[in-house]
């Protein structure tokens, strides 16, 4: 097999246990096992565990990222712009679904584990900066503290969404989401 689509597949099958058990279920030997591999083919790719869960991290960081690099200046009208951005982060399919219950579990163990802190910074400030930029683009007046209150927005509605307490479901996520950028597009109140 492509060495990178090996990769690959270990990486897919880090994602699928944290989706199931969090990250505290990921080993080398259940990796191995996820995969289909022997432990030693896993150990060829990735010499420890922590490399293992590091390339994880990067690696649900850079499918967002994809994703949000695909949006540039649109013809949709400004508000519908900024929330199909915004929507890229929220767990609207499987693929996001997978993706922020991945990184929500990273994210919590970083406060316990130095091994994620970068990862969650980076990807923190990379999110304001690209919320930042579309608000801008768009015409907030305020695009800093928008992009802060969008942040704040997208994560609970996000959080809310892949834990067990309840969610407004797709349709409800969007249009929260229109409400608020309504609200700070239009310059008035986002009721």
């Amino acid at each position: 097999m492509d060495p990178v689509q090996r990769r690959h597949t270990i990486v897919a099958a880090v994602f699928r246990l944290v989706v199931a058990g969090g990250v505290g279920a990921v080993s080398l030997r259940e990796v191995a096992r996820e995969a289909g591999i022997n432990i030693g083919s896993v150990r060829h790719y990735f010499s420890s565990h922590r490399e293992l869960m590091a390339a994880a991290a990067h690696e649900v960081g850079e499918r967002m990222a994809a994703r949000l690099e695909r949006h540039g200046p649109g013809e949709e009208e400004p508000v519908e712009r900024v929330a199909l951005i915004a929507e890229e982060l929220l767990p609207l399919d499987a693929e996001r679904t997978t993706e922020l219950i991945v990184l929500t579990e990273f994210v919590s163990a970083a406060r316990t584990e130095e091994l994620y802190r970068p990862m969650a910074r980076t990807m923190a400030a990379d999110l304001r900066t690209v919320l930042r930029d579309a608000l801008s683009g768009a015409g907030a007046q305020c695009p800093h503290e928008a992009a802060e209150d969008l942040a704040a927005l997208v994560a609970g509605l996000g959080h809310d969404a892949v834990l067990p307490h309840g969610s407004p479901g797709p349709d409800g996520i969007r249009a929260s989401v229109r409400r608020f950028l309504r609200g700070v597009l239009s310059g008035g109140s986002q009721d």
